[in-house]
């Protein structure tokens, strides 16, 4: 099957990924704050996660956030 995302997605996850400042959590939160608003880390989450494309995912609840690898950050795709 062929997904006609997938060269979106890979340069939208290498954008994200790039521009990662600290593998300090609290840091990286400030930083990611700064631009989203509100993030969360995987145990924080408070939707539940119904599938991944990278680096996208889409909840239970019908949002579809974004997210990057390390520190693992989640937030509301405006």
């Amino acid at each position: 099957m062929i997904d006609s995302t997938e060269g979106f997605r890979k340069f939208a996850k290498q954008n994200i990924n790039s521009q990662v400042r600290s593998n300090d959590p609290a840091s990286e939160r400030q930083r990611l704050e700064a631009l989203h608003g509100e993030v969360w880390n995987t145990a924080e989450l408070p939707f539940q996660i119904k599938s991944f494309l990278a680096p996208y995912c889409t909840t239970v609840e019908g949002l579809v956030l974004e997210f990057q690898d390390r520190p693992r950050f989640y937030w509301r795709v405006k």
